[in-house]
């Protein structure tokens, strides 16, 4: 029978301690990777002149198109993986939108520091990784997904 509270996966083991935490910690770095994401893509949305210029200073194609796509991408995969919901899709997504904009913007700079004061590279590195990650394992049970899973097979 399922879980009413955390409509749980019965294919997946039962819960044990150890898979438990499991499931939190994909829950810590979701709301981490996706809750420092989501804030990230608010600021740029406050300030969208600034992100522009700094990706026409980039060189990056096409600065207003790149930059809108960028703020619009952070909120809507930092969102959907905040939610587990359509985690493996978004977290794809939001590995590739840091990647670049790694490659864009940081490729052979320091990683902590360098010319503009505040400004660090690593943070591109760190949202990549942790959305690769979520990529891997997906959401967890403490998700949306699961949720929807449990009802799909309840239906069926």
């Amino acid at each position: 029978m399922l879980n009413p509270l955390l409509m749980l996966d019965p294919r997946k083991p039962p819960l044990t301690p150890r898979n438990t935490l499991d499931d939190a910690a994909l829950l810590i770095l979701r709301l981490a990777v996706g809750g420092l994401l989501v804030i990230h893509g608010f600021q740029g949305l406050g300030d969208p002149a600034h992100r522009i210029a700094l990706s026409r200073g980039f060189g990056v194609p096409s600065p207003e198109v790149a930059s809108w796509l960028s703020i619009l991408g952070e909120i809507g995969t930092s969102l959907a993986v905040v939610a587990g919901l359509l985690t493996r899709l978004s977290a794809v997504l939001m590995t590739i939108l840091m990647t670049t904009t790694w490659l864009t913007s940081s490729l052979g700079k320091p990683l902590i520091g360098g010319g503009d004061p505040g400004l660090t590279h690593e943070n591109s590195l760190f949202f990549a990784t942790g959305a690769l990650v979520l990529f891997i394992t997906g959401a967890g049970r403490l998700s949306l997904d699961a949720r929807f899973e449990a009802w799909a097979r309840s239906q069926t």
